[in-house]
């Protein structure tokens, strides 16, 4: 593939920014600008799901490439982004002023996602990062005026600053190092007997970036105050989008700096602790959401121990079926995570809040938005027969398969235990959004308009979720080719 015809979904999301600037300038009606965005978004997804489909990788020079992980990855992030965009006009927070510039804003996200996924080098690796993060601190701050907003914009860059910073420097340190910039031949220097012991320095640091997106501990602490001070469609996007993103950079990352053979960032003596972080981040996202009394708190919590689940898959790397699993997971969070997000942004858009105390009464006034609630929390809790429970499996066996094969790595074996028992943890805390939104009383405000187009999203999602749970030839089929 020529260079052009790689980059084609995203100098489509590019020339979309553009025309969305000037509708927002020209037309009095934002959803006209979301619809303009979603339109560009949908047909970017298009473009990179027939390049995925018909195996079309190809490099775009020494910055970008996209193989089968990246061309995955822009799938997941524009699907995203598409059904972002459409359920947006459907947001009582997003009404009025500022509505184009957010969906500008929002089109940029997904366009973040796709370079940091796609990124073979030092350079675009942190130009995707930060495009990501640049973009994520306006969603998250855009209600300036609104002190709740304003504070999550602030906690984010400066969770956002000391991560870049501290990824910037490690960048710098490996490029010191090896004398280039390109992944591949930083991972080839790093490989040679004689690589100092203090490269793992560097690494760890760059790591951090990667943490930050896949918000693992103790990177996730800006998670719960965002989530909650943004609005509720900012979280969804800040959710998904740079989790997709950040899980395909940290495949490449592992798959070009740590070699699979022996030297000092051998797979033997990385995956222990991708696993032990993963464990860490699994049980502390669990453990802090039995505390919280806000929905949307709740689930970032959630979010938290879902990429300590993600992360666990990594750890079995590089035994086959580690990124498949990986792969499917991502597939299965995108649709429940964004169905519960969006079926709660229908609910708070008639209480005025997440607030677990002002829930109630909503099965009465959103009784479609509850149902599509339970769903989606049911999933991601991991319940059978939906897609949460398959997602899990696929990563239980992974993990195991790795765990028993070539001699046994028992340690493998012990961190399956822990997810399980994790997995068991987290049914608590969604259970109590379930119960809050199904307990009789409280205010009931009504809507503005009936938000067909959020509710067509979320229908969409806890279809996906009922599919991925159901028919497991079709999970299987995902995971072999997602991997």
């Amino acid at each position: 593939m020529s260079a052009l015809a790689v980059l084609l979904p995203e100098l489509v999301l590019s020339v979309g920014t553009i025309v969305a600037i000037a509708v927002d300038v020209l037309v009095r009606d934002k959803r006209t600008v979301a619809w303009t965005c979603a339109l560009f978004a949908l047909l970017a997804c298009g473009l990179a799901a027939g390049q995925w489909l018909n195996g079309a990788i190809g490099s775009a020079g020494p910055l970008f490439a996209v193989d089968a992980v990246a061309a995955a990855a822009r799938v997941g992030v524009l699907a995203a982004t598409t059904l972002l965009l459409i359920a947006m006009p459907s947001s009582r927070e997003l009404r009025g002023h500022g509505a184009g510039e957010y969906a500008v804003l929002l089109l940029g996200l997904g366009l973040g996602g796709c370079v940091f996924a796609g990124a073979t080098n030092l350079l675009s690796l942190y130009l995707g990062l930060e495009f990501l993060s640049l973009t994520g601190y306006c969603l998250a701050g855009l209600k300036a005026r609104d002190r709740h907003a304003a504070e999550a914009g602030m906690k984010y860059v400066m969770f956002g600053a000391l991560a870049s910073a501290l990824t910037l420097f490690g960048m710098s340190y490996l490029y010191g190092l090896a004398g280039s910039l390109d992944l591949v031949a930083i991972g080839t220097a790093l490989a040679r007997p004689e690589a100092p012991a203090i490269a793992i320095a560097p690494v760890l640091l760059l790591a951090c970036g990667l943490a930050y997106k896949l918000a693992l501990v103790p990177f996730h602490l800006y998670s719960p105050d965002v989530y909650e001070g943004a609005p509720t469609l900012s979280a969804a996007a800040l959710s998904v989008i740079p989790k997709i993103a950040g899980a395909a950079a940290a495949v490449h990352v592992l798959a070009t700096l740590i070699p699979a053979g022996s030297g000092l960032f051998a797979a033997d003596r990385v995956t222990p602790v991708i696993a032990g972080l993963a464990l860490l981040t699994m049980t502390v996202g669990n453990l802090t959401a039995l505390a919280q009394r806000n929905a949307k708190r709740i689930l970032a919590f959630s979010g938290v121990a879902h990429g300590g689940y993600l992360l666990l898959a990594l750890a079995a790397w590089p035994a086959h079926g580690a990124i498949g699993a990986v792969g499917f997971y991502l597939l299965a969070y995108l649709f429940m995570n964004l169905g519960a997000f969006l079926a709660l942004m229908l609910i708070e858009n008639r209480t005025g809040s997440s607030d677990l105390g002002a829930l109630a009464g909503s099965w009465k006034a959103e009784p479609l938005a509850v149902i599509g609630l339970a769903v989606c929390v049911f999933a991601l809790a991991g319940i059978p027969p939906l897609a949460g429970f398959t997602a899990k499996w696929t990563v239980l066996r992974a993990v195991a398969d790795a765990g028993f094969a070539d001699g046994g790595r028992p340690w493998l074996i012990a961190a399956a235990v822990v997810l399980l028992v994790n997995s068991v943890l987290s049914v608590v805390p969604y259970l109590r959004v379930v119960r809050a939104v199904a307990v009789e009383g409280g205010e009931i405000k009504p809507a503005a308009e009936p938000p067909h187009a959020a509710l067509a999203v979320v229908a969409m999602c806890v279809g996906a979720c009922l599919i991925l749970g159901l028919l497991w030839p079709v999970v299987a089929a995902l995971r072999d080719a997602l991997g």
